[in-house]
């Protein structure tokens, strides 16, 4: 599970030589920061229910389905859908014509970045939705965009189901038996794709489509350019069976992936298993020998990627006996694939019991194993993993170390050929309480589990509760303020990519807003203390002074003891600009960090930028300078958001800020013209600063640019991050100091 890869800030910045900037976050502290997501202006205390449905990537924004009404523009007593960003709570499943009838609305996905929602209702929310059939619906921003629609049809008496989207949202796939596409003549389920406003047929091919067969979809790449579904209608001429098959549809052209060397057409149906994201490899089960080395006649595992099939249920000691094997995923890459059985497959497995395998590179090794068992009467199951595959997670009653000392079932790691316990802490792991897997952060370093056992000195009550091994450590997250110790279960839903932000719900109120006994959802927020922090690094305020051309052309020299050529007089690098007196004007930029508030899931973490240059003169005629400027200055972003470990750093690209701002006329008309401009970086660069992502940002030169000889600066005001201008602005001040 890899992280996005986005630009992560908020914690530090370093600039120039000397400076760095500290946004502020809880040293020490780990998911100390409870806040109630399931209320709005207008409630959230009601004796109604909140379930949680959906997050972004970074847990910003979340949603959820509330039949309470949050917000004033709410006013039916339906299931809805709603977002809670920052403090900000907004109703989702709304529309133009409609969002407040006697409908419920159901959340189904959310785009990465969290820009886009999507649901589904009976309720007509558009103009062109005219059926009281099941819908979808994408929300993003403010509007509402009906998706289950086409150019024949959606508005007859069938229901869309939502199967899936790209990670971006921008393409969006469903099942309907309505036609509505020209191509598609037949009743029965079809699968679609809509995008870019236009919709298309998935389930189809060169040699079908329009059979009495219903297609089922799969998955798609995170992209959504590729699409796997089945069907046992034939879509192409290499498929003379009529049994169920898999296929994939990427730039318009149909090809079967349940094939193999060996077979493909016999009497036996393939089933969709899993997919990689890129799609470079699917995953499918059959009971047809479709390789060689396959000799069985039960269910086996397949692995298809660039038009090869490879088994992955195979070993060196078996693979061919009457067991059937559970496929369980992948790493990103296809490179690892992880799937259980009770064969026994490779030599240190002696039991009968269902163990975990990983193949990896045409070699099968046992995962569900420890230094102290692994080979008694006790089934393991897979849990979860990495999306490097680096790091498994797995549940066994069997105790596989020397720690675990209990007979109930406990969460295990394994990483490297070590088994580590996850489910224990320095005051307790062995009472008589199963733990239950419930999620864990894409890297695999934090890990989050549900027990009724007390697993840490605050937990004093004996109902379940959801914890965090992180680090070494287990911490309780589901606890706040106001209370965490009553006779309410809590239970996980999910987490953002990184883990630091864990969404649970319970009937207990944790925080002051919550002040009903009704199933709430809370999110808890983490900070992260590994990362080190430079003392004292807000403000930084840069002198800015003329800028002089380096002289090349010496007509003089220097006395001792520089002795080194001279240019008399020296030159300034504008020919358009100039300063009356620096040491009686102002001249600088000014950045001070803004740390935003770890109590919220808004990111207000962000740092301000301030640029002024007074007395401004035309260098022709001395007069008063009243056009445009630039100021810039280029970053270098060193943070902990981009490795595969949360306390792995990483160095990013150099990020150039080049921002067009105005010099305004002064009353003293013996004052040069006031430039003056100030924004932050998050409104130059969206996402530049993230909040509690601890950062050091490195800063180059300050610089004030004229508009060039042709005056042309583009855009005309706001920023351009990379360059502003034609190209032939010069530097006419730069930053350095003035000895009186």
């Amino acid at each position: 599970m890899i992280r996005n890869g986005k630009l992560g800030v908020g914690a530090a910045l370093l600039t120039g030589i000397l400076l760095a900037i500290a946004f502020a976050t809880s040293a020490g502290a780990n998911h100390n920061v409870q806040v109630q997501i399931s209320i709005g202006s207008s409630g959230g205390n009601g004796p109604n229910d909140a379930y949680f449905a959906g997050t972004s990537a970074s847990g910003t924004p979340a949603v959820f389905e509330s039949d309470e009404k949050l917000v004033a523009a709410d006013t039916d007593g339906q299931f809805d859908v709603y977002q809670r960003s920052g403090t900000v709570t907004t109703l989702l499943s709304t529309g133009p014509t409609g969002g407040n009838g006697s409908f419920d609305s159901f959340y189904q996905a959310i785009s990465t970045d969290g820009a886009r929602v999507f649901f589904d209702t009976e309720e007509k929310l558009v103009a062109a939705d005219t059926d009281n059939q099941f819908d979808i619906y994408e929300r993003s921003g403010s509007t509402t965009t009906l998706i289950s629609t086409g150019t024949s049809g959606g508005n007859g008496a069938f229901d869309a189901i939502f199967r899936g989207s790209s990670n971006d949202g921008s393409r969006v796939f469903f099942e309907t038996d309505e036609s509505l596409v020209a191509g598609d003549t037949d009743t029965v389920t079809d699968v679609y794709e809509r995008s870019g406003g236009t919709t298309t047929q998935v389930s189809t091919g060169p040699s079908g489509g329009n059979g009495s067969f219903f297609a089922d979809f799969g998955a798609a790449s995170a992209d959504g350019s590729v699409v796997i579904f089945s069907t046992d209608e034939s879509l192409v001429g290499t498929d003379t069976d009529t049994q169920v098959d898999l296929y994939q549809r990427s730039g318009g052209v149909t090809t079967r992936v349940s094939t193999g060397s060996a077979g493909g057409n016999g009497a036996f149906a393939a089933a969709f298993a899993g997919i990689t994201p890129s799609a470079s490899s699917v995953f499918f089960t059959s009971a047809e020998q479709l390789e060689p080395g396959d000799t069985d006649a039960v269910i086996d595992i397949y692995q298809r990627s660039g038009g090869t099939t490879t088994r992955v249920s195979t070993g060196p000691v078996g693979g061919n006996g009457a067991f059937v094997p559970l496929f369980l995923g992948s790493s990103a890459d296809g490179s690892r694939v992880f799937f259980d059985t009770r064969e026994v497959l490779t030599a240190d497995d002696t039991d009968a019991s269902r163990d975990i395998y990983e193949r990896a590179g045409g070699t099968t090794t046992r995962l569900s194993a420890g230094v102290t068992g692994g080979n008694g009467a006790v089934s393991a199951f897979f849990d979860g993993a990495s999306e490097t595959g680096n790091l498994v997670f797995f549940s066994t009653a069997e105790s596989l170390l020397a720690g675990d000392t209990d007979a109930v079932t406990d969460l295990y790691q394994r990483s490297g050929g070590t088994t580590t316990q996850v489910s224990t802490s320095t005051t307790g792991g062995n009472g008589a309480f199963p733990t239950t897997y419930v999620g864990a952060s894409t890297d695999g370093a934090r890990a989050f589990f549900e027990t009724d056992e007390s697993l840490s000195t605050g937990d004093t009550d004996t109902v379940t509760d959801v914890y965090e091994r992180f680090s070494g450590a287990t911490t309780r997250i589901s606890t706040g303020p106001s209370g965490g110790n009553g006779a309410f279960p809590a239970f996980f839903w999910t987490s953002s990519a990184d883990g630091r932000k864990a969404f649970f719900d319970t009937l207990e109120p944790l925080a002051a807003s919550d002040t009903d006994t009704a199933l709430d959802v809370y999110v808890a927020l983490a900070a992260d203390p590994l990362y080190p922090r430079p003392g004292g690094a807000t403000p930084l305020r840069v002198a800015l002074v003329p800028a002089f051309q380096q002289c090349t052309s010496p007509n003089s020299s220097h006395v001792g003891p520089l002795n080194n050529p001279s240019c008399t007089p020296p030159a300034q690098e504008s020919s358009l600009l100039t300063t009356s007196t620096v040491g009686r004007g102002l001249a600088s930029a000014y950045l001070y960090a803004i740390p935003g508030n770890t109590g919220t899931m808004a990111d207000e973490a962000d740092f301000s930028i301030t640029g002024s240059a007074t007395d401004v003169l035309n260098k022709v005629g001395g007069t008063e300078y009243t056009g445009k400027v630039i100021l810039t200055t280029q970053m270098r972003i060193t943070d902990r958001s981009n490795g595969y470990n949360s306390d792995e750093g990483a160095t990013v690209q150099d990020v150039q800020f080049s921002i067009p701002f105005d010099c305004v006329a002064t009353p003293d008309p013996a004052v040069g013209g006031s430039c003056n401009v100030t924004t932050t970086a998050d409104t130059l660069l969206p996402n530049f600063v993230k909040e509690t992502k601890r950062t050091i940002i490195s800063t180059f030169s300050f610089n004030l640019l004229d508009r060039g000889a042709d005056g042309s600066i583009t855009p005309p005001s706001g920023a351009c991050p990379l360059s502003c201008g034609s190209g032939d602005e010069k530097v006419f001040m730069t930053q350095g100091v003035l000895t009186p």
